[in-house]
């Protein structure tokens, strides 16, 4: 995402990532790596229902998590 962030760096856009994880976790996550960019929680899944980007990860323990995606909005939400 950092590299995707140099092309969207304007006004006009606003760079974010989105995870199941709950927001205390991404905090963490987000100082820990220096990410210059926020991070959003989903703990209830309805961004990445909404988006199509769920993986099952029941194998590890873990029911849902969101799929590595990148999708482009623009003001009006397409």
């Amino acid at each position: 995402m950092e590299a995707l962030r140099d092309g969207f760096d304007r006004d006009d856009c606003t760079l974010f990532g989105v995870s199941t994880d709950l927001p205390h976790a991404l905090g963490a996550y987000r100082a820990q790596y220096d990410l210059p960019f926020a991070l959003v929680g989903d703990p209830d899944h309805r961004a990445i229902e909404a988006y199509d980007v769920i993986e099952d990860f029941e194998h590890y323990g873990v029911e849902t998590v969101a799929q590595r995606a990148v999708f482009v909005i623009d003001a009006d939400g397409t």
